[in-house]
C-alpha cells in the first residue's frame, strides 16, 4: 500500500464535487471532493467513497458538567492527554493535581501520578468523580470480562481505599477559577477545591464535524456516531 499512502495531507472540506449539501440531482452518482493542504500546496482530488477514521482526540469533552469550554477561554493549565509518569515527572511532581473522569483515560492518568507520589511524597492527587458512586468507575473489577480492564479498576480502588487518592463522588463542575499560582474548582452544589496547581480532563472527547458540513450525515444526537 506504499504507492498510496500520502503523510501531512491534511483534509480541510469533503463535499460532493460540484454541489453543496442543498443540492439533490445526481448526487448519489458524484463523487466525491476532497480539499487537502499538503506538503506541495493546496490539491484536490475525487473519490467513490470516503471512510472518515481520523477518531476523537482533537477535540476532548471539558471540564465543567454542563459542557461549557470556559476552561480554554481562561487559558488555565488543563491537559487532556494521560499522564506519562516518567515524562511527566517534573510537571506533577509535589503538586496537587486534579484528574476530571471516570473512564480508562482517568484510570491511567491516576495510576501514573500514584507512580510520580511514590517518589515525590507531597504529591497531592484528587479524583474528580461526576457518577455518584465511585463503584461504577471500578468496572467489573474481578468479574469483568477483560482480565486486565478488571484490575485497573481494582487497582485504583486500592490506592482510593489506601489514601493515596482522594476522591470527590457527585462533583460536577460549575465553574474553575484563577487563584493566583493556582486555581479553584467549584461543584454546582457549592463544594469546592482550592489550591489545586494542576488539572487533567479525562472525560472522554467528541468527533470533528468541521471538515464534513457539506457531507450529509446521519449523526446520534446523543453519542454523535454514525446511525449505521
Amino acid at each position: 500500500i506504499a504507492p498510496f499512502l500520502h503523510f501531512q495531507h491534511e483534509i480541510l472540506s469533503i463535499s460532493r464535487a460540484g454541489l453543496d449539501k442543498m443540492t439533490n440531482a445526481s448526487r448519489e452518482v458524484t463523487p466525491f471532493e476532497l480539499v487537502m493542504d499538503t506538503p506541495n500546496g493546496r490539491k484536490h482530488i475525487l473519490a467513490r467513497a470516503v471512510i472518515d477514521a481520523s477518531g476523537v482526540l482533537r477535540r476532548p469533552n471539558p471540564a465543567i458538567s454542563s459542557g461549557h469550554r470556559v476552561e480554554i477561554e481562561q487559558n488555565l493549565p488543563v491537559r487532556y492527554s494521560i499522564v506519562d509518569g516518567k515524562r511527566d515527572t517534573v510537571v506533577f511532581a509535589n503538586q496537587s493535581v486534579a484528574v476530571i473522569g471516570s473512564g480508562h483515560s482517568a484510570l491511567n492518568s491516576l495510576l501514573e501520578l500514584v507512580s510520580i507520589k511514590a517518589h515525590h511524597p507531597e504529591t497531592e492527587i484528587h479524583w474528580i468523580l461526576r457518577k455518584s458512586d465511585p463503584v461504577q468507575a471500578y468496572g467489573g473489577e474481578d468479574k469483568d470480562a477483560l482480565e486486565g480492564r478488571g484490575a485497573l479498576g481494582s487497582r485504583i480502588r486500592q490506592l482510593v481505599e489506601g489514601d493515596q487518592i482522594r476522591i470527590h463522588s457527585n462533583f460536577k463542575t460549575q465553574s474553575i477559577e484563577s487563584k493566583g499560582q493556582s486555581f479553584g474548582i467549584t461543584a454546582q452544589d457549592g463544594r469546592s477545591l482550592h489550591h489545586i496547581d494542576q488539572l487533567i480532563v479525562n472525560a472522554g472527547s467528541r468527533p470533528d464535524f468541521s471538515f464534513l458540513e457539506e457531507v450529509r450525515l446521519d449523526i446520534d444526537p446523543v453519542t454523535e456516531s454514525s446511525r449505521v
